[in-house]
């Protein structure tokens, strides 16, 4: 069953975030199970929880920084373990433009999120992996590609001609050698840029 997949607001920020420059994702520190890459240095700017994800948010208001037209990520697919007999559960990771908060108090939101990442469902005792790309408020679509706990993931995310709103979405499974690219015309607000591992969302729901 495919969900869409969008951050609950967080009182605050999560622990660790990193300025991104120029939107382009290089050397950064590593995150529970992946890797988002930055060009500049960790700042820890704000700390806090929220109620259905863990990762990296930077938003264009932060101090300093400017609109986000690409991104890059690299991550490990988790094993989906069973936690209760039973009961379904849903993981997803991924990284994008949107979606999250412009500000370090997250006091301002973004409605437009385009992003791409893996889905680590338990689907009546069953591990289940897929890869997927969406672009908000259209529903999330499932890539053709074999996904297994374990497999080294790359995503690139950028806009082809800076403010064209013309995007490119690249994924690949590094370890099998599979590619997916999908070129996707999206009027994005260019504001946050996130890497996240979230519990999704079903329409009509709260986070489980």
């Amino acid at each position: 069953m495919r969900r869409s997949l969008v951050l609950l607001p967080a009182l605050a920020l999560v622990a660790g975030i990193t300025a991104l420059v120029g939107g382009t994702a290089t050397n950064a520190a590593p995150a529970p199970n992946g890797l988002l890459r930055h060009s500049a240095p960790i700042a820890v700017l704000k700390a806090g929880q929220s109620t259905n994800w863990f990762g990296y948010n930077q938003g264009a208001l932060e101090p300093g920084k400017s609109l986000f037209h690409s991104i890059t990520a690299n991550w490990t697919v988790p094993t989906a373990t069973e936690h209760k007999k039973g009961e379904d559960e849903s993981s997803a990771t991924w990284a994008g433009i949107g979606g999250g908060c412009l500000d370090s108090s997250c006091l301002v939101g973004d409605n437009t999120l385009i992003q791409a990442g893996t889905e680590q469902d338990i689907v009546s005792g069953t591990a289940q992996y897929s890869a997927w790309w969406e672009v908000i408020p259209a529903p999330s679509i499932t890539i053709t590609m074999t996904i297994t706990p374990g497999d080294r993931m790359h995503l690139d995310i950028h806009e082809i001609v800076p403010n064209s709103e013309l995007w490119s979405i690249t994924l690949s499974d590094v370890s099998r050698n599979e590619t997916f690219n999908q070129t996707v015309p999206y009027p994005s607000t260019y504001g946050p840029a996130a890497w996240v591992n979230e519990t999704p969302l079903l329409i009509g729901t709260t986070a489980g």
